[in-house]
């Protein structure tokens, strides 16, 4: 399948007798609501072997998964200015005080500002933000579902709302925002035009049923995105 999309596969490595994570996806066809059952994967903790060094030394971008945190000190020792690292925060997990250091581009769903280790239990939304961003070191763009993006940019707080389209299904939303992000950096895309792109990119893939299927054509993201505005929110 990731031939078919002409994804390079040279890196891929088949653990034996290990077992990929299978998700079981139910959505609800009314509302495009989705319910998933996940079956943990049974593969050893991945180590940066030679060849992913070699890959890391000629790669101007780098996507993260939240399952790579751990990683972060290696990655930031392999690491040179040249590269612009991005990462999927999903939880708390071993590593992502390391990792709030580390990324240029640190992409969390709200569903993280309400960790307990953040202890931001007593504060507004926006002020949630704000207090993560003193927690990183870089960039910080938060994920709000249907409600769009937030982000912060010469101390200001910016908002990226979603006209309303017809949803079929919400899956993979989260990470076509991600791909996409990765691909408007890599393209030397600002931090406005990069969430305005990544918005359109996941809001787009929403109509159809599938994670896949539902990836909407590069001019449909860019007419899209054209008509998003941000906004300033006061705080």
């Amino acid at each position: 399948r990731l031939n078919d999309f002409n994804v390079n596969t040279d890196f891929i490595e088949i653990i034996e007798s290990g077992c990929t994570p299978v998700a079981y996806i139910i959505v609800t066809k009314s509302e495009g609501k989705r319910t998933i059952l996940y079956e943990q994967n049974t593969l050893p903790k991945i180590q940066i072997h030679d060849c992913i060094k070699d890959l890391l030394s000629y790669t101007d971008v780098v996507l993260l998964d939240p399952e790579t945190t751990y990683l972060s000190k290696e990655i930031r020792s392999l690491s040179t200015s040249n590269h612009k690292i991005i990462y999927d925060c999903e939880r708390w997990k071993e590593g992502i005080d390391d990792m709030m250091e580390l990324a240029d581009y640190f992409i969390p769903s709200s569903e993280f500002l309400l960790s307990e280790e953040l202890k931001f239990s007593c504060i507004s939304f926006e002020e949630k933000i704000l207090n993560l961003k003193n927690m990183i070191k870089g960039e910080l763009i938060v994920t709000n579902g249907s409600d769009g993006a937030y982000y912060i940019y010469n101390d200001l707080l910016y908002h990226i709302p979603v006209p309303e389209v017809k949803v079929a299904d919400t899956i993979g939303a989260g990470d076509n925002f991600h791909a996409a992000f990765a691909f408007a950096i890599s393209q030397a895309y600002n931090i406005h035009e990069s969430v305005k792109f990544s918005v359109s990119a996941a809001t787009l893939s929403c109509r159809d049923y599938g994670g896949r299927s539902g990836i909407p054509k590069y001019n449909d993201v860019i007419s899209f995105a054209d008509s998003l505005k941000e906004k300033i929110i006061d705080y």
